[in-house]
């Protein structure tokens, strides 16, 4: 996963990938923000991974929400609230 600087155009350099094992992502689908700027991230295993406003590499999540009470099933939008 990378984030862009906002305004980026063209063949802009990303400012964070989050990447690798550790990070437990499984074919992310989309991202969210909450107020703090912490990432989330829906994955097709059906969890939710969250990663500190300024992740960066090859980091473990913060928090991972997946279980059967979660009724995740291949989650394809997130909202934080």
């Amino acid at each position: 996963m990378t984030v862009y600087a906002a305004g980026s155009t063209g063949d802009s350099t990303p400012v964070q990938t989050i990447s690798e094992s550790t990070t437990q992502l499984y074919e992310p689908s989309r991202v969210g923000l909450d107020q703090s700027g912490n990432i989330y991230v829906s994955n097709h295993d059906n969890s939710i991974t969250v990663y500190n406003v300024g992740a960066n590499g090859n980091v473990a999540p913060i928090r991972r929400l997946k279980g059967t009470n979660t009724h995740l099933h291949y989650p394809e939008e997130i909202a934080i609230r």
